[in-house]
This record gives structure tokens, C-alpha cells and sequence, in this order.
């Protein structure tokens, strides 16, 4: 009979060494386990500078939010993290994971209260996670005690430059996930849709430099000669220049197309008001050159040692008279070239 109180009182033990918990609606009505999916960029097109070790290349816009039921009647218990199998290890002691694409890192944070609670912008504080409000997944591990709780499921994730950034298809499989009583009770689930194709073009060129104007000076016909045709004096021409900044090792080649009337020499469009017998020619160089800058041809700019070296390739565009004198007429003058970059 003792033996029998005795294994009675051994099976009575036993729950307490587990832990326990039922799921319950939530604020939004949901019982049970929130999951998110996050629609990774399609396309990711990292400029060829200086940007340190740090910069955000993309992140989610604000935190993303799925409902999640309440947990009733739990036992004590930790919460803590699970990344993504696909998701490389954390660098150094920063909230950034490697990923598959080299130089390019992911960061991903939860949030276990509203929005307004959670920081705005949790990498910049430079910490792991504040508190039982927020944290980056893979270092959570919060205690709790026996209760009621109504997690969020809310994540924010940001893709970091950790290096220098190889082209490629950045992916993440699997899931990242939540959970209570120490890894028992799966709470927030997280994987991401789609892939991101990575671009590291060798330059990017200047926004300034993408479309040009170029504003000749007004000149009058008598300014033309009978020799030379084209227009030299220092009021005459306009400089400009096409500016970019390349990757080491660049070699960057350029060439200039456009509808030419004699050989280098861009010609005038037509119609009323126009110009006739007068077109633009373009040199390299300043205001002071006299090199003519080819058309249809491709031409070495530079070939770069440093990473976010600066290339500048300047011009100069001079009126050209295509014809005698006594040809030209009083009007506008408009040409249109298009500029193409080569990388080797």
C-alpha cells in the first residue's frame, strides 16, 4: 500500500518539470501561432563608393505586423530566437548575419509590443534589444514568470553592407522564428518571398551627369570665318563634364554617337527657326583643347586603383560651320549625343 502512495505521488510530480501553456485569442481575434512573410527586393543595385562598412542598403518599412493569439495560464518560462538555417552567423557582436551574398549582411528584430512601443530604428541604437520590448532574434532570450501573454508578431529586417559586395542572387530559405517556454512553444514565425539579384556596376555616374544640357553661348554669323569652321574664341564654347565614381580595378571605356552632317561633327536639327550651316563638334578636354573628340568610337577614360576613385571625363562643345559662310542663317542650334560607359 505504501508502495502504491509512493508512485502516486511520483506521477503527480511530473507536470511541473515541463512547461505549459494554451493558446487564446488575441487582440485581433487570432488564436494562435503569427506567421509573416516579408517580399524581399527584387533588385539591388549597390553604387561603386566610399559608403562605410554599416550603410543600409535596404530595410522594411517599419515594423511588419501579423496578428498572434494570447497565451493563457504559462508557466514560467524563457523567450528566445531562431534564425533562418539559411542565415549565415551573427558578425562580430553586431545584430548583422551573413548572408549568402558576399558583403552583404542581414539584420532581423522582433518586437513583443505594439509599433508605438518598439524603436523606430533599432540598428542605429547599436544594441542587441531593449528590455522584453525588442530584440534581434538570434541573441534573444528573455525570462519571464508564470502568466497571461499577448506577444506581437512584428519584425523589421534591414540588409547591411558588412564589405566590400560581390554580384549576385541574395536568398533566404526557411524560417526565422519565436518562441516561449524556452524553444517548446513556436510564437512568431518569419520567411521571406522572392529573391534579390545584386548589381555591383564597376561605375555609377553622377546624377548631374546622367543628363546634360549644355547652353552654348549666342554668337553672331559674322563671329564665322572663311577659315577655320570652327567658332575658337574663349566666348564661344561651353565646357562640361561627364563625372562618375568607379571601383578599383576599373577600366572604364566611353564612346559618344549622335546624327552627324560631316565626320565628329553633330548636326543641327531642323524645322522653323532653326539654325542652317551651322553644328556642333566636341573636344576633349577644356576650352583650351583642340583634340577632337571622336564619334562612334571607343575611347579609354581611365583605369582606377582605389575603391570610390572619381573619374571625370571633360568636354567641350564648339560651333561648327558646315558650310560657307554666306550659307549660314540666324536661328536655334540643337544636337542630341548619347554617351555609353564600357567596364573591363
Amino acid at each position: 500500500m505504501k508502495k502504491f502512495l509512493w508512485l502516486l505521488v511520483l506521477l503527480a510530480g511530473l507536470p511541473s518539470v515541463g512547461w505549459s501553456c494554451t493558446w487564446g485569442p488575441g487582440g485581433a481575434g487570432h488564436a494562435g501561432m503569427g506567421s509573416q512573410v516579408i517580399a524581399l527586393p527584387s533588385s539591388l543595385t549597390v553604387p561603386p563608393d566610399s559608403n562605410p562598412v554599416g550603410t543600409v542598403l535596404w530595410k522594411t518599412n517599419g515594423w511588419s505586423w501579423v496578428p498572434t493569439g494570447r497565451l493563457d495560464h504559462c508557466s514560467a518560462g524563457t523567450v528566445i530566437g531562431q534564425m533562418s538555417g539559411d542565415i549565415g552567423p551573427r558578425i562580430g557582436n553586431s545584430a548583422i548575419h551573413e548572408t549568402n551574398v558576399p558583403g552583404i549582411g542581414i539584420a532581423v528584430f522582433w518586437c513583443n509590443l505594439g509599433a508605438s512601443n518598439c524603436s523606430s530604428d533599432p540598428l542605429a541604437t547599436g544594441s542587441l534589444g531593449q528590455g522584453q520590448l525588442w530584440a534581434e532574434v538570434g541573441s534573444l532570450n528573455w525570462s519571464y514568470k508564470a502568466g497571461h501573454y499577448d506577444p506581437f508578431t512584428q519584425f523589421m529586417v534591414y540588409l547591411v553592407k558588412t564589405g566590400d559586395i560581390s554580384p549576385g542572387i541574395l536568398q533566404v530559405g526557411g524560417k526565422t522564428s519565436v518562441f516561449y517556454g524556452g524553444g517548446q512553444y513556436r510564437v512568431s514565425d518569419l520567411t521571406f518571398s522572392g529573391v534579390t539579384t545584386v548589381t555591383a556596376p564597376a561605375c555609377l555616374v553622377d546624377s548631374g551627369s546622367q543628363n546634360i544640357t549644355v547652353a552654348l553661348p549666342t554668337v553672331a554669323k559674322t563671329d564665322f570665318t572663311a577659315g577655320s569652321p570652327v567658332l575658337t574664341g574663349a566666348n564661344t564654347g561651353r565646357a562640361f563634364s561627364i563625372d562618375m565614381t568607379c571601383n578599383a580595378g576599373a577600366k572604364v571605356n566611353y564612346r559618344i554617337d549622335g546624327n552627324t552632317v560631316v565626320p565628329n561633327v553633330l548636326g543641327n536639327a531642323t524645322g522653323e527657326g532653326m539654325a542652317a550651316g551651322v553644328s556642333v563638334q566636341l573636344f576633349r578636354g577644356g576650352l583650351d583643347s583642340n583634340m577632337v573628340q571622336p564619334l562612334a568610337t571607343k575611347l579609354l577614360a581611365a583605369t582606377t586603383v582605389s575603391e570610390g576613385e572619381r573619374v571625370r571625363i571633360p568636354l567641350t562643345a564648339r560651333y561648327y560651320r558646315t558650310g560657307a559662310v554666306s550659307d549660314i542663317s540666324s536661328g536655334l542650334v540643337s544636337t542630341t549625343a548619347t554617351f555609353t560607359l564600357f567596364y573591363e
